[in-house]
């Protein structure tokens, strides 16, 4: 019941080094799109916004269970990195006068 979630393009550009800056040269990329349902869409639609993901696999070697799973875990020093990622990429949008 939710609309589809697009990343406005120029928001995606324009943050990706605020990203990097959060969580270290390289450790940024972007991912081709994913077809789950997410009702973040419902933010998107009426205001421009991306979505990304945080890495937070409490496994070395492969990725955690998906969100809404009984077998979700997290890594929590990643959470960290997560909050760096907020604060940078929403003083990157103040600054650019938080223009679309």
């Amino acid at each position: 019941g939710y609309p589809v979630l697009h990343n406005h393009p120029e928001l995606v550009s324009r943050m990706l080094e605020a990203l990097e800056r959060a969580a270290g040269k390289g450790a940024v990329r972007e991912i081709p799109a994913v077809t789950g349902s997410e009702d973040f869409g419902a933010f998107t639609s009426a205001a421009p916004g991306f979505f990304w993901f945080l890495t937070a696999s409490p496994h070395a070697d492969r990725p955690g269970a998906p969100n809404h799973s009984p077998l979700f875990m997290i890594d929590e020093k990643y959470l960290q990195t997560g909050v760096k990622a907020l604060v940078h990429v929403a003083l990157e949008y103040l600054r650019a006068g938080g223009s679309r």
